[in-house]
């Protein structure tokens, strides 16, 4: 995965991805048919990595489901410090497979929904009346912070989970206080 953050899907012969991987090209047809095989492989790893470490953090962090939805914030600026961020590797994959139906923007929107689905589930605990709203609004500012975060390199990018996690804050606030 690695490879494709560094290099792109495209830009990644199946000669640099055998030598980064260590294998041979047997090898690697032994487990993948081909090479767009190993990318829908490895971008159904990476969601999987990504929600499992996300769902972790939601889970141990609070008891308070709205707590647990602002967590998302935490995770992105712990993520967006880190040496190596490259932004996401769905969001790089969009990009270059521009197919609609294509089985790797079809990943991409799995991973969105399932972080969606995670996010109503807690709206709906919060008692929050229009928790499939509030859950895509929480998921869209996530996401735009990402490719904020991509954007702006490594020296300005330290404000940017702060600032959707107050985004949200207010959204979730607005909703609770239209219930009230």
């Amino acid at each position: 995965m690695r490879t494709f953050h560094r290099r792109g899907f495209a830009g990644s012969s199946l000669d640099v991805l055998l030598a980064d991987a260590g294998v041979s090209r047997p090898t690697l047809y032994h487990h993948f048919k081909s090479k767009d095989d190993l990318i829908v492989a490895a971008l159904e790893l990476y969601g999987e990595r990504a929600r499992e470490k996300l769902f972790a953090s939601m889970d141990s962090v609070s008891t308070d489901p709205v707590g647990r939805m602002l967590v998302v914030f935490d995770d992105l600026g712990s993520w967006f410090e880190e040496d190596d961020f490259a932004g996401c590797l769905f969001s790089k994959a969009c990009a270059e497979f521009e197919d609609a139906g294509c089985r790797v923007r079809e990943i991409a929107a799995k991973h969105t929904r399932l972080v969606g689905d995670r996010l109503t589930e807690l709206a709906a605990q919060a008692g929050l009346p229009e928790p499939a709203a509030i859950a895509e609004q929480v998921n869209l500012l996530r996401e735009g912070a990402i490719a904020t975060a991509r954007s702006r390199g490594e020296h300005s990018r330290a404000d940017v989970a702060p600032l959707a996690r107050a985004a949200a804050e207010t959204l979730i606030d607005a909703q609770r206080s239209r219930s009230g």
